[in-house]
């Protein structure tokens, strides 16, 4: 008697993920296992998952052993759940209280009131510059006008040359270049510039049409970008539909292509978008500040480029004023919090500033892997093509995560740093949704990683029990929606917090 060959893979393939889960749990299985087992089972078998890859693994924190895992060894694309890897590495080499610093400097004589030479804003690969997020930091103009009122106490009125963007502190590649095309014209898409500026971002303001397929029209972009030319393909959809939009632009280009749907209705929509060259933007915002009736820059704004060209020998410079930045255990916190991809990019190549022999972006993914590697982590099939999880050809294991935790729980040092810059579930950051309205809020920390056809979530559990676990699912090309893969994911940790 023979069965249909369909019929045997799919019995084969089902046996096998069975005999996956069993071989790493079988030796320390219990009674309060068996619900977690079969937990990890059903979403094994799951059939939405069938024509797809799970990755799964639970650590117990206090034996630092694996009580429950399904393929815990198969790298996959984890999104931005990779920044845990990243920001722990971060916190460990520079320390939580690390600053960035940029500098605004001057080179030239002063001669009644002119500046014969330029104004120079030095980057130090500050992300946080000109941002609202943080409470304390200078926004876009009160940064600029503090700018100028150090100028002026200088004396000087007018300024015959330029203001420059120096952003020469990292190399002038912004991006990986395993990044897609329909995400680095998007502001989570933004690159990382050795000066960076109001996070590398800039808000499309559109004003929406109310008819069904109509096109909206820009009102305005903030802050305004000098000879951009932005071509609008949006089209209006329902007015529940949200930002369906996307922008298509390379790193210090002016056209940007608008396409996708926004809501239809009354009012203003908001699209964000990435900067193309925020070190002349800055520049240039300055030179916005600074000029009225009765201050002048001549030459207006350029970047280090443009000055280069320009020159006939390089301006020794007089450091008139220094900023600095959030430190950065804060820094992490809103990396975590809100998944922002420029603060992970930024901490990669500052790791990688200190290797003088490639660019820091090479180098920085290089100090990652040495980092865990010496803290006892098997770096085997870890494959990092950023800091951020936007590529998606980075490639980690749920072995991976969860072993990395377990290695920052034990760290006196840095974990509780670490561990504050992980949003609870179901209260803050990109996982105020995870696990909402259960008994799990304020017992779970959790990172989580979203991109097409990828769902991930690793971080800490304290059980009901009071035991600490630190867990690790991720799921490539699943065939449902992504709300539906985390309600799965939920149910599993709902289990995981009866141990």
């Amino acid at each position: 008697m023979s069965f249909h060959p369909n019929i045997n893979r799919i019995f084969y393939n089902r046996l096998c993920k069975l005999i996956s889960i069993f071989l790493f749990i079988s030796p320390v299985i219990n009674n309060a296992q068996n619900a977690l087992v079969e937990a990890v089972k059903n979403i094994a078998l799951d059939d939405d998952f069938k024509y797809g890859s799970v990755s799964i693994c639970i650590i117990d924190l206090d034996k630092d052993s694996i009580v429950a895992a399904y393929q815990p060894y198969t790298s996959l694309a984890p999104a931005s759940s990779l920044k845990i890897l990243t920001t722990f590495a971060a916190l460990s080499i520079l320390g939580p209280g690390y600053t960035f610093h940029t500098d605004l400097q001057y080179g030239g004589e002063i001669i009644d009131s002119v500046l014969n030479g330029n104004i120079f804003i030095k980057g130090g690969g500050d992300p946080t510059l000109g941002s609202a997020r943080f409470p304390n930091v200078l926004t876009m103009k009160r940064l600029t006008e503090q700018f100028k009122r150090e100028i002026l106490k200088l004396g000087i009125k007018s300024i015959n040359g330029s203001v420059v963007g120096d952003g020469s502190y990292f190399e002038y590649m912004p991006i990986p270049t395993s990044w897609e095309w329909d995400d680095i014209g998007n502001y989570y898409g933004a690159g990382v510039y050795g000066l960076n500026f109001h996070d590398n971002e800039f808000s499309i303001f559109f004003n929406k049409s109310p008819i069904l397929n109509g096109r909206p029209t820009i009102e305005k972009i903030v802050p305004d970008i000098k000879g951009v030319n932005l071509i609008n393909d949006v089209l209006c959809a329902s007015p529940q539909s949200g930002d369906n939009c996307y922008i298509y632009s390379e790193p210090y280009g002016l056209n940007k292509y608008i396409n996708g749907t926004s809501p239809s209705g009354e009012g203003r929509f908001q699209v964000r978008g990435s900067l193309p060259n925020p070190p002349l933007i800055c520049a240039d915002y300055l030179v916005g500040i600074f000029s009225d009736s009765i201050h002048k820059v001549s030459n207006g704004a350029t970047d280090m480029a443009g000055y280069l060209k320009s020159c006939s020998f390089p301006l020794n410079r007089n450091t008139i004023y220094s900023i600095q930045s959030p430190m950065l255990s804060e820094i992490i916190t809103q990396t975590n919090y809100k998944s922002v991809n420029l603060y992970a990019e930024t901490l990669l190549r500052e790791l990688g500033k200190r290797s003088a022999s490639e660019s820091a972006f090479e180098a920085g993914k290089k100090e990652v892997l040495n980092f865990w590697k010496g803290k006892g982590l098997d770096v085997q099939g870890l494959f990092l093509e950023d800091g951020s999880g936007l590529s998606p050809k980075d490639g980690v294991s749920s072995y991976h995560f969860s072993k990395a935790l377990s290695i920052a729980y034990r760290d006196s040092l840095h974990f509780k740093y670490f561990y504050t810059s992980l949003p609870f579930a179901g209260k803050t950051g990109t996982v105020r949704g995870f696990l909402d309205g259960t008994k799990a809020v304020n017992r779970v920390k959790v990172k989580s990683g979203s991109m097409k056809r990828v769902k991930s979530y690793c971080g800490y559990a304290r059980a009901y029990s009071e035991k600490n676990y630190a867990f690790a699912i991720i799921i490539n090309n699943y065939n449902c929606t992504g709300s539906m893969v985390k309600k799965k994911i939920e149910d599993l940790i709902l289990v995981l917090m009866l141990q």
